[in-house]
């Protein structure tokens, strides 16, 4: 038969207080951390990456681990809003003079029907100047395909430095 000491005996307890409590406290804790750091991983994914285009020269950047340009804020939020799905988006710098940025940016959603014209009344109530010069809709087998050009017309004060330009710099 095993004989403990009084020292073992506290020492034993202890470390089993320590493994059950550990054990149940702390799992859910690190469970809910992994969902959210899971959750993360799938919005970085979303937009691993962008094409900006200035000046001919196309540079690919990573959007999952950049801070977020207010452009970029807006299509998210246009995303949740209108209840669509962004399937690639693009970026192009036309021009540039000293206070202000115009950028085409182009975009293909997946989505219903009635949402597309969601999508456009969200950009008109935007705050940004910005104009919808076009789009396309095309038809898969259970919902609608539309690929956008909306040009934004950006003052450098609005955007400050989270603004494309900052991000070509990047």
């Amino acid at each position: 038969m095993l004989v403990l000491t009084k020292r073992e005996k506290i020492l034993l307890a202890v470390s089993l207080f320590v493994f059950f409590y550990m054990k149940f406290y702390f799992k859910p804790i690190l469970t809910s951390i992994k969902r959210y750091n899971t959750e993360l991983e799938e919005i970085n994914r979303k937009y691993i990456t962008c094409n900006i285009v200035k000046n001919n020269i196309t540079k690919k950047i990573n959007l999952g681990n950049k801070k977020y340009t207010s452009i970029m804020d807006l299509m998210y939020q246009m995303e949740n809003k209108c209840k669509v799905t962004i399937k690639d988006i693009n970026f192009n710098e036309i021009k540039k003079d000293k206070f202000t940025s115009t950028v085409i940016v182009n975009f293909n959603v997946e989505c219903e029907l009635y949402n597309l014209k969601n999508i456009i009344n969200y950009f008109y109530e935007s705050d940004y100047a910005l104009k919808v010069k076009s789009f396309k809709i095309g038809k898969t087998s259970n919902s609608y395909n539309a690929n956008f050009f909306i040009e934004f017309y950006t003052s450098n004060d609005k955007l400050k430095e989270d603004n494309i330009n900052n991000v070509w710099n990047r």
